[in-house]
């Protein structure tokens, strides 16, 4: 029987399933203060607290706060995706009028002026705790277009954090050491996010492992490595999800290493597969 009633109080209400999971574990907190409590004021104090924060005062805040958190980084995602549109590109003549501004639409003249906007955006929104980490990794990209170096090391900083942001950070820092001709260094993070996103279930995978496959083998290609290109080729060439990663990675096995085309199958085109459907 106490089994069972532990079963049940384990069990979720309908009142915690419509509620955030944060918010479910601010509740669990002051329970645990409560039970940890010997003052009978104590008790009652947070006791009550919790009928108020059930009853919607503390609530209704932190779903205000969320709505703040979300729009912040909206924001701020709208800065960094905004045009850029360089004076120097403009073949309109000299006395033309500018062009009417597009309600809503941001564009910019200056890149430098749009990401260190961005990245003022982004340190805002990493304010609220729901939107930290991702807008912690836009900073990041802000600083890789401002002060490469900097962004360099918050990319770093970043692919210890676990889940999506680590992961997006890793291929961030990956490309950007590899513009900056450190393929090995590219390739050692390549081969270590293939390994540990190999231990993910694939709902948590942000990378698929056929493109970092064929991300290696342009790697070792630059480094004249052609064993190991055609190697990481075949692995990309062998996915039935990304067909069209398959057939240029075995287009490039092809010129690598004929031989070794011949002895895989033909990867299926993206009009073989839509003929099955």
């Amino acid at each position: 029987m106490a089994t069972q009633n532990k079963k049940d109080n384990q069990r979720l209400s309908k009142q915690e399933l419509k509620r955030e999971p944060a918010f479910n574990e601010f509740l669990r907190g002051i329970q645990r203060s409560i039970e940890g409590s010997d003052l009978p004021i104590v008790k009652v104090g947070l006791a009550v607290l919790i009928l108020l924060v059930v009853g919607g005062g503390v609530y209704g805040f932190y779903s205000y706060n969320k709505g703040k958190a979300e729009k912040s980084f909206a924001d701020a995602l709208a800065i960094y995706n905004a045009e850029f549109k360089d004076p120097k590109d403009n073949k309109d003549p000299k006395d033309a009028p500018p062009p009417k501004p597009v309600p809503g639409k941001k564009v910019y003249d200056d890149e430098k002026k749009k990401y260190t906007e961005a990245q003022a955006a982004f340190e805002q929104a990493a304010q609220y705790s729901s939107q930290a980490f991702m807008s912690r990794y836009y900073v990041a990209l802000c600083k890789l277009k401002l002060d490469k170096p900097a962004g360099i090391k918050a990319l770093q900083d970043l692919t210890v954090t676990e889940g999506v942001v680590g992961q997006l950070a890793t291929v961030a820092l990956a490309d950007a050491l590899a513009t900056d001709g450190k393929t090995d260094e590219a390739i050692a993070l390549y081969t270590k996010l293939r390994d540990s996103q190999a231990k993910l279930s694939p709902a948590n995978v942000v990378v698929a492992p056929e493109v970092i496959s064929y991300t290696l083998g342009q790697l070792y290609e630059v480094q004249k490595k052609s064993p190991e290109a055609v190697k990481a080729y075949a692995d990309a060439a062998k996915s039935k999800a990304a067909t069209r990663i398959a057939q240029q990675a075995y287009e490039r096995i092809a010129v690598l290493d004929p031989e070794a085309a011949r002895k895989l199958p033909m990867p299926k085109s993206d009009d073989d597969q839509q003929q099955q459907f």
